[in-house]
């Protein structure tokens, strides 16, 4: 995913866009739900997902760009019953399957030309000595089996 931010010298007006990041993960709100497309946000005539029957896209296109992380989800949302899952929820575990992947990890998010943070990064310092003794702890029983 690609940040766009603005270089200027001139003046910030009211108004004016000066950064434009994609989000870690999101879900649409269940209000929208059948009325917008789960991928692109828009509000069109909207197909359910074959698989999960629950997420709604606007066409293939937006079906194919989601797949990777829709495909964990739509598994997932096949075995509840019944569909009516809470957006916090739904959010939540998103981020868990997008950390899990691997890629969630290296998602760098600029808020200027150089700097970023990460997600390890809204970690207190408190929690992630806890995980890092975790691993160790994980580490140390796996060389003795």
């Amino acid at each position: 995913m690609k940040n766009n931010y603005k270089i200027s010298d001139t003046p910030v007006k009211a108004g004016d866009l000066l950064l434009n990041e994609n989000p870690f993960v999101y879900v649409l709100s269940s209000k929208e739900k059948g009325l917008r497309c789960d991928n692109c946000l828009q509000k069109s005539k909207v197909l359910k997902c074959s698989g999960c029957q629950f997420v709604h896209y606007c066409g293939r296109v937006c079906q194919k760009e989601a797949w990777s992380g829709h495909k964990w989800e739509c598994a997932n949302l096949k075995r509840v019953a019944p569909k009516i899952i809470p957006d916090a929820a739904r959010m939540l575990a998103k981020i868990v399957n997008r950390l899990s992947r691997g890629d969630g990890q290296s998602y760098r998010a600029y808020y200027t030309k150089t700097s970023f943070r990460m997600w390890k990064d809204l970690m207190s310092r408190k929690c992630y000595i806890f995980v890092l003794k975790k691993k160790r702890k994980n580490a140390v029983k796996d060389r003795k089996n």
